[in-house]
């Protein structure tokens, strides 16, 4: 627990626009996340005891997934 906890407290302070960065992951308010190239993302949000995976394929380094994640799922559940 102690070493999630570790990883998931913001170390860096980014102009990323959901957050700051961690130890390997995002963190951003209630829930961190690993994003992959081209969509491939994992987002945990704690406190909704919910974990989002997705696997996705674009050209390019930004995809719908993480919209999706933070605009849909989260604010359904």
């Amino acid at each position: 627990a102690s070493y999630i906890h570790d990883c998931t407290r913001p170390s860096i302070t980014t102009n990323w626009r959901e957050g700051q960065y961690g130890l390997m992951w995002w963190v951003g308010q209630g829930y961190y996340a690993a994003n992959g190239w081209g969509g491939q993302t994992i987002a945990v949000h704690p406190q909704k005891n919910l974990v989002v995976v997705t696997q996705a394929e674009s050209e390019t380094r930004k995809s719908k997934s993480y919209s999706l994640i933070q605009e849909i799922i989260f604010p359904a559940i």
